[in-house]
């Protein structure tokens, strides 16, 4: 004979402890979860960090070019600026060549000055030969006209040329070197006026010598107006 059992009468009290354990038991399953270590899956966790980090991360800069092997770059200098020319003489309209008036180089009075303004003793001390030895100083009788260079005088420089010259019995100019000059075009111009002087011939004890003597010619603009 099988046991009986009495069944309770009170069957909405259990149905509402159903209903509560169900309710607490979704309660702490969140709970649960929140302590879940994602260090247990990581993979998953550096996957949606690297995709996360694609969408931020820049583009990479494009190479620079490579210099060739054996040579090396460099930076282009700065653009410097020449300062304007100014001169400090107004030039005049004038023709390509100014030539000095005559009084520049006459045969009066000075004539016997070879160094157009200097005494004539001062010019034959930068002789290469001892000039006092001769019975007197040569006299310039016959005097060519200087040609200022033209370059020159536009640009308002003025200078001097020292010529090494020889006289010869006849009196007539050799021009033998240039011992100095403060410009090439200067030395040309004197070199080509001094071989057209005409002196007196050169005499010692009554005798015709040559001389030799360095011939100073100044190149002044001032000596031209």
């Amino acid at each position: 004979m099988k046991p009986s059992f009495d069944i309770p009468e009170n069957r909405p009290a259990a149905v509402f402890f159903a209903a509560a354990l169900t309710l607490a038991t979704f309660s702490i399953l969140p709970i649960s979860l929140a302590g879940v270590d994602m260090s247990n899956n990581p993979a998953e966790y550096v996957r949606v960090r690297s995709f996360a980090g694609a969408s931020e991360a820049s583009p990479k800069p494009s190479p620079s070019p490579r210099t060739p092997r054996g040579l090396r770059a460099f930076s282009a200098p700065a653009a410097l600026d020449a300062p304007p020319f100014a001169s400090k003489l107004a030039v005049p309209a004038s023709p390509e060549i100014v030539e000095a008036p005559p009084e520049f180089l006459s045969g009066g009075a000075d004539a016997g000055n070879f160094s157009f303004g200097e005494a004539p003793g001062e010019a034959f001390a930068n002789a290469a030969f001892e000039l006092s030895e001769l019975d007197s100083v040569p006299r310039l009788l016959k005097a060519a006209r200087i040609k200022y260079p033209q370059k020159l005088y536009r640009r308002g420089v003025e200078g001097e040329a020292r010529l090494l010259v020889e006289i010869d019995e006849g009196g007539r100019v050799q021009v033998l070197g240039v011992e100095s000059c403060t410009d090439p075009l200067f030395a040309e111009a004197a070199r080509a006026a001094a071989s057209e002087f005409l002196y007196e011939s050169p005499t010692k004890g009554g005798e015709k010598v040559r001389a030799r003597f360095v011939l100073p010619v100044p190149f002044k603009i001032s000596e031209l107006k």
